[in-house]
């Protein structure tokens, strides 16, 4: 609760502080850090486009219904 007050999992924990506590926003944040080519929503845009469709769809189907 400390980290997040919507006592949400996963948290990241950045070095300056911030927390991030999306599993969406810390994937993309991994992405555009790491920059070794590796990713894991997606290489290109149509990989990416995939990616947030599911989570939209899951998030929407799946986890709003509970």
């Amino acid at each position: 609760m400390a980290k997040n007050p919507a006592g949400q999992l996963p948290c990241l924990e950045l070095e300056d502080g911030t927390v991030l506590a999306e599993i969406t926003a810390i994937c993309e944040y991994l992405d555009e850090v790491a920059g070794n080519g590796a990713s894991l929503i997606g290489s290109n845009a149509k990989e990416r486009a995939e990616t947030r469709m599911w989570v939209r769809r899951v998030e929407w189907k799946i986890i709003q219904p509970i």
